[in-house]
C-alpha cells in the first residue's frame, strides 16, 4: 500500500484526492452516494481470530462517520458496518460467513462500490494497514472517482 503516492499533494492523483479532508468539505463536493471506506477487516481481529469486542468498535466507528455525513445531507454506506452486522449474525447462524475472508468481501461489496460517485476514508484506527480501504481507493482513482481522506497522511 503506497499511500505516500496517493496522498502527495503534487502527486499523480492530486486532482482527485483531498487530504486532508472533512465532512464538511465532503458535503460541499457531493453528489450521489457516498462509498465510506472504513477499516475491518484488520480492526476486526486479533491475531487472525474474528473477535466480537473488535467487531462491534469497528461498525460503531464506521457508523458514527456515516452518521455524521447524513447529518449534513450526505448519504453514505459503509460495508464495514454491514460487514460487521453479518459477523455478529452469524453468532446465531449454522452457518455463518466468514467476516475476515477478504477475497469474499472485496467481491460482495464491489457493487457498493460501483454505485457511488465518490469514496470517504475516514480517520480511523487502521485505514492506512486495511486492505479493503486500497482496494476502495485504488479502485476509485482508476475511475476518476473522488477521494477524500480525513487523515493527514501515513
Amino acid at each position: 500500500m503506497d499511500w505516500q503516492s496517493v496522498l502527495a499533494p503534487e502527486g499523480r492523483w492530486s486532482a482527485l484526492v483531498r487530504a486532508p479532508s472533512w465532512p464538511e468539505l465532503v458535503s460541499r463536493h457531493c453528489c450521489g452516494l457516498i462509498h465510506l471506506a472504513a477499516p475491518y477487516i484488520n480492526t476486526a481481529a486479533l491475531r487472525d481470530q474474528w473477535r466480537m469486542d473488535r467487531s462491534v468498535r469497528a461498525s460503531m466507528r464506521a457508523a458514527i462517520e456515516v452518521a455524521r455525513l447524513a447529518a449534513l445531507g450526505c448519504t453514505a454506506i459503509s460495508p464495514a458496518i454491514v460487514l460487521g452486522e453479518i459477523g455478529h449474525a452469524g453468532v446465531v447462524m449454522d452457518e455463518p460467513l466468514d467476516p475476515l475472508h477478504l477475497p469474499f468481501w472485496r467481491a460482495w461489496s464491489q457493487p457498493l462500490l460501483n454505485a457511488a460517485s465518490m469514496v470517504v476514508v475516514p480517520a480511523i484506527d487502521g485505514w492506512d494497514s486495511c486492505p479493503l480501504v486500497w482496494h476502495d481507493v485504488c479502485f476509485a482513482l482508476g475511475r476518476n472517482m473522488p477521494v477524500h481522506v480525513y487523515a493527514r497522511g501515513v
